[in-house]
């Protein structure tokens, strides 16, 4: 026996009701008051049940819907998809990204919000009104139970009742919290995988925790940037999870560096030294022999000496010193003049 979904199928789109009067003969926007003698061409069409009564045309004119529309593209700041969205809101015109997405890409100088409105009444589109916007968003903006979720995934007669109807499963809305689109979440996952992805799974519960804040952090900073509302603080918060993670540029710099020094062998620095920095060639002096003797004298004397070893090479070192060693002059049997004379160099007689 098949399962039956325990979701009743609802909507909150009002029905429709029969007309309780006959058509007048005169027509007038409810916004402006002008007096029209036929709707087409003078209000726009609309199939909200609203409109049943009154031959499913809206109430007010054409030349105040662009009113209307100029008015909320200037207060929105020149959103033009913001403001045709408020018109649909307070007309209950069905909204939908895909028909906007047709309007935006025709090049033509015909109004543009009448150029949507027509839209909605394609097949594809008719009857849908606001509400079903609403609905259809309802998921991302409601919490949701997970008995809810799994009864839409079980049975396909629930998908139409205002639930789940993507490739979104229950896990990722628990992961992530509801609130979101499904390219929302779709792009929050992508980015979980992109910092994990040469990480070892299951993460560790703080360390997931962290990936997740910083994938939401860059989902909030793109936005914010895309809506022109760009925030230091967006940043400063960004940079503290990555520091958290210790994953930040100059945290992931000094690491590389530390792991080069540790893994790089010492023959393989020394041919850097001596590319960047070589060692100068040995020039023989007057008196030098050989650079065996330089050695000798300078690097296993003078350390046999500092040692206190006695042999022959700290003798060598000793020989080689008093060449250069000053010994004091003795003045013998000559007055303090004399002596004052030879140390700063006195007149010789």
């Amino acid at each position: 026996m098949p399962r039956v979904s325990k979701v009743k199928k609802i909507t909150s789109r009002p029905g429709d009701v029969k007309p309780d009067r006959e058509m007048p003969s005169a027509f007038f926007c409810s916004r402006c008051g002008k007096k029209y003698k036929k709707q087409v061409g003078n209000f726009p069409a609309s199939k909200s049940p609203l409109n049943k009564g009154n031959g499913y045309y809206m109430t007010i004119c054409n030349h105040c819907l662009e009113d209307l529309f100029d008015h909320y593209k200037a207060a929105l700041g020149g959103d033009e998809k913001a403001a045709m969205r408020r018109i649909c809101l307070k007309l209950d015109i069905y909204w939908n990204e895909e028909i906007y997405g047709l309007v935006s890409r025709t090049n033509t100088s015909a109004s543009r919000i009448k150029s949507y409105i027509s839209r909605t009444n394609l097949v594809k589109f008719t009857g849908k009104t606001y509400d079903d916007t609403l609905d259809e968003e309802s998921i991302y903006l409601r919490p949701v139970s997970i008995e809810e979720m799994r009864a839409v995934e079980d049975d396909e007669d629930a998908k139409n009742a205002g639930l789940p109807t993507t490739s979104i499963d229950v896990e990722t809305v628990l992961f992530w919290g509801s609130g979101f689109t499904e390219d929302n979440y779709h792009e929050l996952n992508n980015r979980y995988e992109y910092w994990t992805r040469d990480l070892q799974k299951p993460l560790p519960t703080v360390e997931e925790a962290l990936y997740k804040q910083v994938c939401l952090q860059e989902f909030v900073i793109n936005r914010n940037i895309a809506a022109g509302k760009s925030s230091p603080q967006d940043q400063k918060a960004l940079s503290e999870l990555l520091g958290n993670l210790n994953i930040k540029p100059s945290q992931k710099a000094k690491e590389d560096e530390s792991a080069e020094f540790e893994e790089t062998p010492m023959g393989v620095w020394i041919k850097r030294w001596e590319d960047k920095l070589p060692v100068p060639e040995y020039h023989e002096k007057a008196g030098e022999k050989s650079l065996i003797k330089y050695i000798t004298t300078w690097f296993y004397g003078h350390t046999a000496k500092s040692l206190g070893i006695r042999n022959m090479y700290s003798q060598v070192y000793e020989d080689e010193i008093e060449r250069y060693r000053v010994t004091k002059p003795e003045f013998e049997e000559e007055s303090d003049d004399d002596i004052l004379a030879d140390l700063v160099g006195g007149d010789e007689e």
